[in-house]
């Protein structure tokens, strides 16, 4: 696993920022659940600074800009805070036109700003995936791959697990092979400099290593997001069945998960992480949610 932490400003000048929020309006926002939602981007409306800018996508059957990308100026706020008090729970759940229009006013914006990022606010189920990054992954030994993560935010971070098939050794003295080594090159939005930085673990440079014989225990955060990922894989399959109108097979995907999760938490040390206990918990309603469904 590597985990990339964007630097602190440490007081320099903040790059401006357009972001956009994207509300479900549904009928099953109504009452207490728009009500949050609603509070919420007040809250990123205090936040953002003069500079940045703030666009409002309001979705249910299909999606609408209810404000344009508008300047975080007193003005502007106040404007902001007046569309989004306005907004009144419609019909049916459509996630997708809401992330289509965020992603076409982000697109729009990003010529003026430095930096954009997407806010989804919603009750619905579906399995949103994040996708793959960008990357060039190559097959011959000695060969650089590459990822691109896109833009980071100051002191944001981002965890990517890389999967290896390693070949066996007939060395028995070795205790540990060289699996790779690894680089972040990155430009810095608030000074257009160019940087580039060797990992560290503890405050020492690293290279990703297996440690032989291989009867090492897992590392807890490495196990704990691999289970999320493989929940949000099967979350992904029981989205896909609830779609055919196979409900039972949906419930079944996501009970079995429950279970694995479950099982190998306690097996990695993990029983009474609270990040497993919360993904325990997700998965048990959204089983819930498809067998009422059906």
């Amino acid at each position: 696993m590597v985990q990339v932490k964007a630097p602190s400003l440490a007081g320099e000048q903040a790059p401006d920022l357009d972001l956009v929020a994207v509300v479900d309006v549904s009928g099953s926002m109504a009452g207490p659940k728009l009500e949050e939602a609603k509070r919420a981007v007040g809250l990123v409306v205090d936040s953002l600074g003069a500079r940045d800018r703030l666009s409002v996508v309001a979705f249910s059957g299909d999606a609408r800009r209810v404000v344009p990308p508008t300047r975080m100026s007193g003005d502007g706020k106040a404007a902001a805070r007046l569309a989004v008090e306005s907004l009144a729970a419609g019909s049916t759940t459509n996630i997708r036109a809401g992330l289509d229009e965020a992603a076409k006013v982000v697109e729009e914006c990003r010529r003026d700003n430095d930096a954009a990022g997407v806010i989804l606010l919603s009750d619905g189920i579906a399995a949103i995936k994040s996708g793959r990054y960008k990357n060039i992954i190559t097959t011959t030994d000695g060969e650089p791959a590459w990822v691109g993560v896109g833009d980071l935010y100051a002191d944001e971070e981002r965890r990517f697990l890389f999967l290896f098939d390693v070949r066996r050794i007939g060395d028995a003295n070795r205790n540990r092979t060289l699996l790779c080594k690894v680089r972040c090159e990155y430009m810095d939005a608030a000074t257009g400099q160019d940087v580039s930085v060797e990992p560290a673990y503890n405050g020492f440079d690293v290279d990703a290593e297996v440690l032989r014989p291989l009867d090492v225990a897992p590392a807890m955060e490495v196990e704990r997001e691999r289970l999320r990922v493989e929940a949000a894989e099967d979350v992904a399959l029981a989205h896909a069945a609830a779609e055919r109108g196979a409900y039972a097979e949906a419930a079944r995907i996501l009970g079995a998960r429950r279970e694995s999760a479950v099982s190998r938490a306690a097996a990695a040390a993990l029983s009474g992480d609270a990040a497993c206990e919360a993904l325990a918990a997700e998965l048990d309603e959204l089983r819930r949610a498809s067998g009422s469904t059906g």
